[in-house]
């Protein structure tokens, strides 16, 4: 009965690799994003007038607008994605390891589209809040370059410094989004069947990364799920509910011991080349967890039918 265990903690791990997917294909609409916006910037060499501030900023929204009518159906479109195979691949697990049937919501994708995917933000804030900071940006330094006389060309130097805080909260939004739209899909088929699911434990992947509000949660039992704190705790979160069975075995141990424990193709896929050949010539697993789960995963790859055979 530990393969319940085992096929929970590569799901987590798979996930993760999924918002590793999500976030490079954010990550490109907004390269494309950034050089149209200096390209509209650099049109003039100088910003000498109020209406070329006006016009600056025109154009500079335009494109804003485009980067976001793009970004919005990317995730989107992964929530109800995910939604929908993480329904199945439940519904797949509950059959086998608890011999049930369960109800899947028939609105699940839209509450998952609508649900928060950290603590504080949904989609559309993520959305809002990314355009306006993106308008506060251009818009001040086409009001700094009027002011200044400062030239074009130096305005978009710093335009790019002030970008980037913005930059990486999209990239680690979207990483984020990637497992918390699976785990936010959990959280309401639990609250959906609770005759069937009747305790459930936290699980959090204990290694170097850890960090303490994870690792003291890990192995709690929550008898409603309404009671488990939200997961994503913080980003890059990789912390799980899994339901109890009765007589299951819930290993109380590392990431690093349970890897130890898995087939080298599982290992191999889990680290990615480069790093599963360092694990192997010895190196410990906490030498390089913290560089993050660098690998890639699409979600067909992630619920194929190998999941749970």
């Amino acid at each position: 009965m530990r393969s319940y265990y085992d096929d929970y903690v590569k799901h987590a791990i798979y996930l993760e690799y999924y918002g590793n997917e999500l976030s490079a294909s954010a990550e490109e609409l907004y390269a494309e994003f950034e050089e149209n916006a200096e390209k509209a910037f650099l049109k003039r060499k100088f910003i000498n007038t109020k209406s070329d501030v006006d016009k600056t900023s025109k154009e500079t929204h335009k494109i804003i607008d485009e980067f976001i009518e793009a970004l919005e159906p990317l995730v989107i479109a992964s929530a109800l994605s995910v939604a929908e195979k993480e329904s199945s691949w439940l519904s797949k697990t509950a059959k086998k390891y608890l011999e049930k049937e369960i109800v899947v919501p028939s609105n699940i994708g839209s509450k998952v589209e609508y649900a928060p995917y950290d603590k504080s933000n949904t989609i559309d804030t993520f959305l809002l809040n990314t355009k306006q900071k993106l308008y506060s940006t251009y818009d001040n330094a086409a009001k700094a370059g009027y002011s200044f006389g400062t030239p074009t060309g130096e305005l978009t130097a710093n335009i790019k410094q002030n970008l980037k805080p913005i930059e990486n909260n999209i990239k680690t939004s979207t990483q984020t989004m990637g497992g918390s739209f699976a785990k936010n899909t959990q959280r309401i088929i639990y609250g959906a069947n609770e005759s069937v699911f009747k305790e459930y434990r936290w699980n959090s992947m204990l290694d170097s990364s850890t960090c303490i509000v994870c690792g003291n949660l890990d192995g709690t039992i929550y008898e409603n799920i309404e009671d488990a704190p939200f997961i994503p705790v913080h980003d890059h979160c990789r912390c799980f509910l899994q339901p109890l069975v009765e007589g299951q075995e819930y290993p109380s141990e590392t990431y690093s011991t349970w890897l130890s424990k898995q087939s080298e193709a599982e290992q191999r896929k889990i680290l990615g080349k480069t790093r599963y050949e360092m694990y192997k010539q010895g190196l410990p697993i906490k030498r390089f967890v913290n560089d993050g789960m660098t690998e890639k995963l699409t979600l067909d790859e992630i619920y194929s039918e190998e999941d749970l055979q």
